[in-house]
Formats: C-alpha cells, structure tokens, sequence
C-alpha cells in the first residue's frame, strides 16, 4: 500500500462545485433521466454557534438509508447541524466519524420541517471493480466561471453560483486503489478520476467548493450505488482539463462495512419518520398496496418490510403488529406509572 500526499491547503481547497463544459456538455435535467434521483444529494448546513439561526452552507451530502447521510469530515459542523433534501429540513442528532482519521463521517438525522418524511437513498458500491466505470457525480458545489489560459493550462474558474444541484458525468481511472491520500488531517482511500475536454464522457465533471460530501455513482444491476464522495482536487478556484487534471473521492467499498455496520435502526411500522407508528403510516402504506418495483424504490419507503420487492398482505399484518406492539407498550409504561 502506497502512501501519498494532495498538496492542498485544508483552508482552500478541500471542500468542492461541479464544473460543466459549456453548449452540448451541460446536461438537460429535465430530459436526462438514466441518472438517480435528485433527493439523494443534500446540502450540509454547519451549525454555526455566533448566531444559531444562520446555519453555514459548505458542503453535500449523500443519504445511505431512510434517516442517516454520509458525508466528509473536513467541512466541519456538529450535531444540531442542518441537512436539507428534496427542499426538506433535517438536523443531524448523531454523529460517527470513522475510526483511522478517515475523512468520512455518518450522521443520523431527524426531519424538523412540517411534512417531511424518511430520506429516499440509494444502496452502497460494495465491490472492488471500480477502475474504468462510467460515474454520475452529482453535488451542490460552485459552478462554471469564466475560462481560464494561464501557466499551468486551460480550464475554468469557479463561479459564485453554488447552492445549486448539478450533475454530470466522468470515468474512475484504471489506477491502483491501494493508495492513501493524505492531507494533514486526514488518511483516507481514494477513487481517482480526471477532468477532461468534453468529449470524454458526455457530460464531463469537475469538482469545486461545496461539493465535498456529494456522491459519486455506478450504476449496478439497473440500481444506483455511491461508489465514493466528493473530496479532493489539486487546484483552488480553477478546474483545468487541458492538460486533465485529477479529483479525488472518498473509496465507499474501503469503508462500507463500518458504514453498514452503524447505520441507525428506524421504528417498526414508522414510514413517515416522525417516531410514532399511526394512521399516517398506514396511509403511506395504503399508497404503496400491491406496488411490486420496491427493490429499486427504497423499499417503498420501508412499507415492504422483508424485503421482497412488494407491498402485499404480510406487509400489512406486519403493520398491524407494529401498532399493536407499540399501543402495549405505552400501555404498560402506563400501569407501570413510566408515563
């Protein structure tokens, strides 16, 4: 295993925008559906502790099940920070950082906006077969500036225009996965790809500020999978692609196990993710009865139980016992006097 070092300032340069080439190699959102879906990228809202109500913007984030994101480390922020997905509020109650200095972090998170309901999310990249795979990145990073010919070579500048998803698309490089970049503060393993002329992929992508903690995705099997997150590029302000310059995301197969291992349980029956199991999750339910696409819709909503990729009877006697489970425990948190 080799070890290597960005040789980037953690003030400058290590939280990251998506930067598009402008004309064909700017995607039509609206047309462009072989993508995941939009509310699987959040922003990261640091808490600011000068004035609580102005919470921070600086950074994306990636939902990995029904009530818990991951994200990178050195942007900062603790609990009682905010995530925003899908135009809906969450605040982190808990978060794990992984062990080893990793820049990697996983937080649970509660809805704190009126409607809300459990995150939608998308699976982990488990295996080790990254190199050369086609990637959508996706991340609320600053945008395409003015273009840029200097010493170093062509590119463009980051423009004031972050707060806005984008996606785009680019290719892991066939390099060796058992580096470590290292930045001073943190060790983590990494997926390499590189921001090219525009022909390269369709919508070829470079990463800026902000878009630290958005994902990287292959697809697998008809399923969108995080393969890793946004972290790291070699330059400030500029996204260069003649000649291609490298960018760095956090490697999801090194650490899926730990993520898989500290994901958060969620209630029994409780769709609706307000920590009650009532008529509101039976409505959730009910909307879902006899759909059979659950397997790549996030279990529809967790109203497919097993799962087994429907929602049908066992499904709903499941339900039931929830809801009777739950009314005898305040029953006898009642008679017990605990209430």
């Amino acid at each position: 295993m080799s070890r290597f070092c960005i040789l980037i300032l953690l003030t400058s340069s290590v939280c990251f925008g998506l930067v598009l080439h402008p004309g064909p190699g700017e995607p039509n959102l609206v047309t462009w559906t072989d993508r995941p879906k939009d509310d699987v990228i959040g922003k990261w809202y640091k808490y600011n502790t000068s004035d609580p109500n102005k919470p921070i913007f600086n950074a994306s984030c990636v939902a990995v099940s029904s009530n818990a994101i991951i994200t990178i480390r050195h942007q900062g922020g603790g609990v009682l920070s905010n995530v925003w997905l899908a135009d809906v509020k969450y605040t982190v109650e808990q978060i794990i950082n992984a062990p080893d200095n990793v820049d990697l972090r996983l937080c649970r998170v509660k809805r704190t906006s009126p409607g809300a309901t459990y995150l939608q999310y998308v699976p982990l990249y488990t295996q080790t077969d990254e190199r050369n795979k086609d990637i959508i990145i996706g991340g609320f990073g600053k945008g395409r500036g003015n273009p840029i010919s200097d010493g170093i070579g062509d590119g463009w500048s980051w423009a004031n225009n972050h707060g806005v998803l984008r996606w785009g698309t680019n290719k892991i490089l066939n390099k060796d996965w058992n580096d470590i970049v290292s930045t001073g503060t943190y060790d983590s393993n990494v997926i390499i790809s590189k921001f090219d002329p525009c022909e390269t992929t369709d919508y070829e992508a470079a990463i800026a500020v902000y878009d630290s903690g958005g994902g990287w995705f292959i697809e697998d099997s008809g399923q969108w999978k995080v393969a890793a997150l946004s972290a790291y590029v070699l330059h400030s302000g500029v996204s260069y692609y003649n000649p291609a310059t490298e960018q760095y995301g956090i490697r999801i197969s090194s650490y899926a196990d730990w993520i898989s291992l500290n994901i958060p349980a969620r209630m029994d029956g409780d769709y609706s993710g307000n920590y009650s199991v009532n008529l509101l999750d039976f409505s959730i339910l009910a909307g879902h009865w006899q759909r059979t696409d659950c397997a790549a819709n996030n279990d529809c909503d967790g109203a497919d139980f097993e799962p087994d990729g429907d929602v049908d009877i066992e499904d709903l006697i499941f339900f039931l016992d929830s809801l009777v489970n739950l009314i005898d425990d305040d029953a006898s948190d009642l008679i017990n006097g605990e209430r």
